[in-house]
């Protein structure tokens, strides 16, 4: 990571989702991702099932990312509040709290950081869902998450979603402490 501070305008910079960006389409040609290309991204990973845990860390892993797991939107949105993540992987029905709640709670935590002059970045939230519904993807959009990858995931998706939202690895802003 680089030590650069994001201004408070980084969300109208956000890429738009499906845009291509270099390391996107590299990203999505060939599920060989080489380690570093993502290192010293931390992603947080909310997800019940521990089978999608253990796969979504293993691929996310392997292309050299740190990567942190939520078992449901409560923790989800606790993590957010503490750690500094580049990136969460949300999914959308989950116990306790759900991702649709967990978003919002993170918005509100954004909102708030900037109402007391603490601005930071907007986290970059992807929909992880078995749903595949357009009625869902807007959903996922009305609760706050900026992009939607549907269940099951090929790693190409992951990756593709690291290089859009994240960068090829050579700019990683870091947000402000709150």
């Amino acid at each position: 990571r680089r030590d650069k501070t994001a201004s408070a305008d980084a969300p109208a910079n956000a890429p738009t989702p499906g845009a291509a960006a270099p390391a996107a389409a590299a990203a999505t040609s060939s599920s060989t991702i080489p380690a570093t290309l993502f290192t010293g991204v931390r992603v947080l990973v909310a997800e019940d099932q521990i089978v999608n845990q253990r796969l979504a860390m293993r691929v996310l892993q392997r292309a050299g990312c740190d990567v942190d797991v939520a078992a449901n939107g409560l923790e989800a949105s606790e993590m957010a509040a503490l750690h500094d993540y580049d990136l969460v992987f949300m999914d959308c029905h989950m116990p306790v709290r759900d991702g649709f709640e967990a978003t919002q709670a993170i918005r509100a935590m954004e909102a708030e950081a900037e109402s007391r002059g603490r601005a930071r970045r907007r986290l970059p939230i992807v929909a992880l869902t078995a749903s595949v519904l357009q009625a869902d993807r807007d959903r996922c959009h009305a609760s706050g998450m900026d992009d939607f990858i549907s269940k099951p995931f090929r790693p190409e998706q992951l990756y593709a979603a690291l290089a859009r939202w994240t960068g090829d690895g050579s700019e990683r802003p870091l947000r402000e402490a709150a």
